[in-house]
């Protein structure tokens, strides 16, 4: 189900922002709808991509905020995550979901986490892309509402969100 899924999320990146005096915001879908998906996946790729939103704007002096959305369309699950900054440089577009890659200081991050979302959001038949045209910084994530059974995604964790 789609609210347990942002539930859970929601709890994980709460706190994390609060502490960095981040206004957070979870906007649910209007009616409860629910999605094939390893759910523990999912739920690791939203916080992945919220600690990165957290990251990117937590030394700012004002006008801090995160907002995850989710919502039906057509026949997907659309997840937003946007966040204060002002976007992502095109050439750094280009690159942000190569293993390794990073724009973090040294220390600070391993440049593997959105190659490891993008390859579990690929698993699930989905896609995971930067918004270009957001005035500020957005993640989009879509994942089929329903998947065939030969895709070749198994594992213990296969319950509908």
């Amino acid at each position: 189900h789609i609210l347990k899924v942002l539930d859970n999320v929601g709890m994980l990146a709460e706190f994390r922002m609060k502490q960095s005096d981040i206004e957070f915001k979870v906007v649910k879908p209007e009616s409860e709808f629910t999605f094939d998906c390893r759910s523990i996946q999912l739920e690791q790729v939203l916080v992945n991509t919220l600690n990165n939103a957290h990251d990117a704007i937590a030394e700012k002096t004002e006008g801090k905020w995160v907002e995850l959305k989710a919502f039906q369309e057509g026949d997907k699950c659309v997840f937003w995550i946007t966040d204060s900054g002002n976007g992502i440089p095109p050439e750094v577009i280009d690159k942000i979901f190569n293993p390794f890659f990073t724009t973090k200081d040294v220390g600070k991050g391993t440049g593997i986490g959105l190659s490891i979302s993008f390859g579990i959001i690929s698993e699930h038949k989905g896609s995971i892309r930067v918004d270009r045209q957001c005035a500020n910084t957005r993640f989009v994530i879509e994942i089929p509402l329903k998947r065939d059974k030969e895709d070749g995604v198994t594992g213990g964790d296969n319950a509908a969100a």
